[in-house]
Parts: structure tokens; C-alpha cells; sequence
């Protein structure tokens, strides 16, 4: 689970991975290539079109808790955290 004030969201075990991976340095980018890595240690499939996939689940999971994941376009994430809804 991810508490973000009253508030929480239940993650699958890669969309956590990845979520970790953006949480170390909220309001930095994260390497497309460092994202792929934290998510090969955890049970999330693999493909060409993971980290999309993986990222589009996580976007809507953490939309409720006013985060965002931002798309640096050919480099990699960042992740938003902006003030919690009412």
C-alpha cells in the first residue's frame, strides 16, 4: 500500500518497484534504463512496451493521491508531487 496523507492506493509488486525507483528523487528524472532495471527485480513482465504499460498502470493508481508521472521524452520519468485533492 501507498499512504499519501488520509489517503492510500494498493500496488502491484512491479508497479511498487517502479514507483520506488521515482521516489528516491521526487522532482528528478529517472533513466528510462534505471526505471527498466528496478523493475527486472521484481515479478513485472517484460517487453518493449513494459515501462509504458507498467507507467500508464502507475499514473492511474497515484492520480487519487495528487502525484503525477511525467514522461522526459526520449531520456526518462519524473515523478510529481503536487498537493492532495479534497
Amino acid at each position: 500500500l501507498l499512504h499519501r496523507g488520509d489517503r492510500w492506493v494498493a500496488l502491484s509488486p512491479g508497479e511498487r518497484a517502479a514507483l520506488t525507483a521515482l521516489l528516491a528523487s521526487p522532482g528528478s528524472m529517472v533513466a528510462r534504463t534505471d526505471l527498466a532495471a528496478a523493475i527486472r527485480t521484481s515479478d513485472a513482465p517484460e517487453g518493449p512496451r513494459a515501462i509504458d504499460n507498467l507507467v500508464r498502470r502507475v499514473r492511474k493508481r497515484i492520480a487519487p493521491l495528487g502525484m503525477a508521472v511525467c514522461v522526459m521524452r526520449g531520456a526518462g520519468f519524473l515523478l510529481e508531487m503536487g498537493e492532495l485533492p479534497l
